[in-house]
């Protein structure tokens, strides 16, 4: 008889597939243990207004929670369900939700927002297949660093580094970082 998966598990599976389309870990192009990482780690809203990117990430649950009713998936317990509506958005969810808020004002993909967000962490070597134990420590310290906003005035160790900014990225909350970052890059 096969394991009952969780609502987390079933809810990560569908976070994960809005950014990314291969689930393997022996597969240069799958990225689960590094969204596991950014999934375990609780996104810190320190500048005013980035509470609204957690905003973001709590309704990617409602709309998560609307696809389960809409295929009929019930097998989960209104338990799950709080414990799931509860908890604190973690950086995974909040960057899954502004890859697609990135990709409604830009033509791109919410994947490759992200994916673009994971090269700027210099993250993007830790795929599932070269991903090793060891590498936990660093990756932990990466997004430790995006998270607590100790990356340099340039953004540089964030998700949106500039190279000529016109204020200290430090300061400025993400979806402002996110504007300067298109501009910069000619988006638009």
């Amino acid at each position: 008889m096969a394991e009952k998966i969780t609502m987390a598990e079933e809810y990560f599976r569908w976070l994960y597939q809005e950014v990314y389309s291969v689930w393997d870990v022996d597969s240069p192009d799958s990225y689960t243990v590094l969204c596991d990482h950014m999934d375990r780690i609780y996104f810190i809203p320190s500048i005013p207004n980035d509470d609204n990117r957690a905003s973001d990430a709590i309704k990617l649950r409602e709309e998560f929670c609307d696809s389960l009713s809409s295929r009929q998936q019930s097998w989960f317990t209104s338990q799950e369900w709080a414990e799931l509506s509860n908890k604190t958005p973690t950086i995974f969810e909040v960057l899954v939700a502004l890859a697609r808020r990135a990709a409604f004002m830009i033509g791109k993909t919410p994947g490759e927002w992200f994916a673009e967000f994971v090269a700027n962490l210099r993250l993007g070597g830790y795929t599932d297949e070269a991903y090793e134990l060891r590498d936990s420590a660093k990756i932990n310290r990466v997004l430790q660093k995006f998270n607590q906003r100790k990356y340099d005035s340039y953004g540089d160790g964030g998700i949106f580094p500039l190279k000529a900014p016109e204020e200290d990225q430090k300061k400025v909350e993400l979806w402002y970082q996110m504007s300067a970052y298109m501009a910069e890059n000619r988006m638009y």
